[in-house]
């Protein structure tokens, strides 16, 4: 075989080999999107369905309801948002628990499944309404930042760090 069809054969190997490695799966979801809520829609369902490094955006606006956010790297923000007890009371008793825990036993603390890295918060009012023990509570967690939130009306604490490391709070 000639020098000229030697190159060119593997200059076609190479390509081939760099489409295969370099395609992504059709269903292979982009890092980091960002996941909008509005008015009327479910902040906690966003959370669930968010992966880790998305950010949830949410509209202004008064939402009823508890939040658990347990994967890396979220991002929650808020517009004028303001969270308050949902119709079903809060196992953690906090309106945004920032904590990957097993709840199903009845243990206090509860068993940490994993150390929760990166979160952010900005942007979002809770308002305990008397009904909430804590606004935010950082449990098992790192490099958590709480930034520009408010607590009010919560009986026992606004925001709340307990088995974590890193957890910062600016202009709350």
């Amino acid at each position: 075989m000639n020098m000229k069809l030697r190159v060119a054969l593997a200059s076609v190997a190479i390509g081939m080999i760099g489409l295969v490695v370099g395609a992504a799966p059709a269903s292979a979801k982009p890092k980091n999107q960002t996941i909008h809520v509005g008015a009327g829609d479910s902040i906690q369902a966003a959370l669930d369905a968010a992966n880790p490094g998305d950010t949830v955006d949410v509209a202004a606006g008064t939402y009823a309801e508890s939040l658990t956010i347990s994967k890396d790297g979220i991002r929650l923000v808020g517009h004028d948002t303001t969270l308050v007890p949902g119709t079903e009371p809060s196992p953690t008793g906090t309106g945004i628990l920032v904590a990957d825990v097993d709840l199903s036993g009845g243990e206090f603390p509860p068993p940490i499944n994993h150390i929760v890295d990166g979160v952010t918060i900005t942007g979002i009012t809770i308002d305990g309404q008397d009904e909430q023990s804590t606004g935010v509570f950082v449990f098992g967690a790192s490099n958590t930042t709480l930034s520009s939130d408010v607590a009010v009306n919560n009986e026992d604490y606004g925001f709340f760090a307990n088995t974590s490391t890193g957890t910062t709070f600016t202009n709350d």
